[in-house]
């Protein structure tokens, strides 16, 4: 009987069995993102993202205007604060209320307001060096990622994430997708300049606020003209924070974290949380 070479068969066969497995891509799925998605998550950093710690003279506070001198200034009109307020300097409340304590270095002016800790005409230095030191350890922390000009509609894992210049959302929402547990870090004008500006800008991410950390090199404006829609994260500014919600006093802009900054803030129409 004639025998036949084996050896091309089954090389014949295990090229025809590879090509049917194959399905034209290298196999590895695309990251997910959460339902309503228009698009795939744009991925952020493997290793977790280690936010350099606030010192408890800073995370103490909801809303801290830890100005140089006695230039800071915190402004609250229609607002409400559920935890600590403080100000390098003056500090004026119109109808509004603190579920927390108070420090100011300047002149307080309240009108029908309601403070429900301890009132102190003083804030110490070190709240404002400590405030510095984490300023610039969040600005230190290197990018993951370079975005430019919005965050509208995008679905991000955890990360850093750095705009040159600045970064300005309108009537959209920010996924986040990740655990309780995961943190992103966003700085905003990171070659030198720019600002955080917020219409209608909704974050949602799982879990705590304050896992989202937005690094400004300027000034942050974060404005609600129709809805209530949902802010979250700490700020920390390099110039004035100003929150504005909707002109019916009934509907107050949800703010879920902390507004730190190098200058005034100002809480107009807002219901600010504090997070641990």
């Amino acid at each position: 009987m004639k025998l036949f070479n084996k050896m091309p068969f089954m090389a014949l066969l295990l090229a025809a069995f590879v090509a049917g497995c194959s399905n034209g891509n290298d196999g590895a799925p695309g990251a997910a993102g959460p339902a309503g998605a228009t698009g795939p998550a744009i991925p952020g950093t493997n290793p977790p993202v280690v936010v350099p710690p606030l010192p408890t003279t800073t995370s103490a506070f909801v809303a801290l205007s830890a100005a140089n001198g006695t230039g800071g200034a915190v402004t609250m009109t229609d607002a409400t604060s559920t935890g600590n307020v403080g100000s390098s300097g003056a500090v004026t409340l119109t109808t509004s209320s603190i579920v927390g304590n108070l420090n100011y270095g300047g002149a307080l002016t309240n009108t029908t307001s309601t403070i429900s800790g301890t009132t102190t005409a003083s804030l110490p230095v070190v709240n404002v060096t400590d405030f510095d030191a984490a300023y610039a350890a969040v600005g230190a922390k290197a990018c993951d990622q370079t975005l430019t000009g919005n965050l509208s509609g995008l679905t991000l894992l955890p990360g850093v994430y750095c705009f040159a210049a600045g970064a300005t959302m309108t009537d959209s929402t920010l996924s986040l997708l990740g655990s309780s547990t995961d943190h992103w870090i966003f700085k905003i004008g990171n070659n030198g300049g720019g600002a955080l500006t917020g219409t209608n800008f909704r974050v949602g991410v799982a879990g705590n606020g304050c896992n989202v950390t937005w690094w400004v090199h300027d000034g942050a404006t974060v404005t609600a003209n129709a809805g209530v829609p949902e802010f979250k994260g700490i700020i920390l500014a390099g110039q004035a924070i100003t929150m504005t919600g909707t002109s019916t006093p009934s509907l107050l802009l949800p703010f879920s974290g902390k507004a730190l900054a190098k200058a005034g803030v100002t809480l107009t129409r807002v219901a600010a949380a504090g997070c641990p």
